[in-house]
C-alpha cells in the first residue's frame, strides 16, 4: 500500500472514509461501472458535507485517477483499478485499529 494513500485515509474522519469507500466500491472496475458512479459533481452539497470538505479527500480521489473536468470529477472508463483497490485497502486498514481497541474500563 502506498504511504500517501494510507496517510490521506488516516486524515479523514470515519464518516468520510465510509462515504469514500461507498463511492470507490461502486467503481472498483471502472470499465464496468455505470457512468453515473464515475462522475462526482463538486457542487453536490451532500458530497461536500460528507467528503470533499475534509483535507486529503480530493488528493485521494486524484490518486484513484479521478480527473477534474470543470466542476466535476470523472473517473475515465480506462482508468486502472489498481489505485482504487489500494485506496479501498487503505480505508479498511484505517478502520481496523478502531475496531480492535477494547473499550475503556469504567
Amino acid at each position: 500500500m502506498s504511504s500517501a494513500e494510507a496517510t490521506l485515509c488516516a486524515q479523514l474522519p470515519r464518516d468520510a472514509q465510509k462515504t469514500l469507500y461507498s463511492i470507490l466500491s461502486r467503481v472498483a472496475l471502472p470499465s464496468e461501472a455505470d457512468e453515473k458512479y464515475r462522475t462526482l459533481k463538486l457542487d453536490n452539497a451532500a458530497l461536500q458535507q460528507r467528503l470533499l470538505r475534509h483535507d486529503g479527500a480530493l488528493e485521494l480521489l486524484a490518486l484513484c485517477r479521478f480527473e477534474l473536468r470543470g466542476r466535476t470529477l470523472v473517473l475515465p472508463a480506462d482508468a486502472s483499478a489498481d489505485a482504487i483497490h489500494r485506496a479501498l485497502d487503505a480505508i479498511t486498514a484505517a478502520a481496523a485499529p478502531a475496531a480492535s481497541v477494547p473499550p475503556a474500563a469504567p
